[in-house]
């Protein structure tokens, strides 16, 4: 996570987000703590 959120930073990202492992299209995480999101 440190060197992910570290790598955005240098980029000019002010944070990360996580896709799911499988379809890498639906959000699991940002930064370093979950969401949840109703829709």
């Amino acid at each position: 996570v440190l060197k992910a959120q570290s790598a955005a930073k240098s980029k000019g990202y002010s944070d990360v987000i996580y896709l799911d492992s499988i379809k890498k299209k639906y959000l699991e995480e940002v930064s370093s703590c979950n969401i949840f999101i109703v829709k």
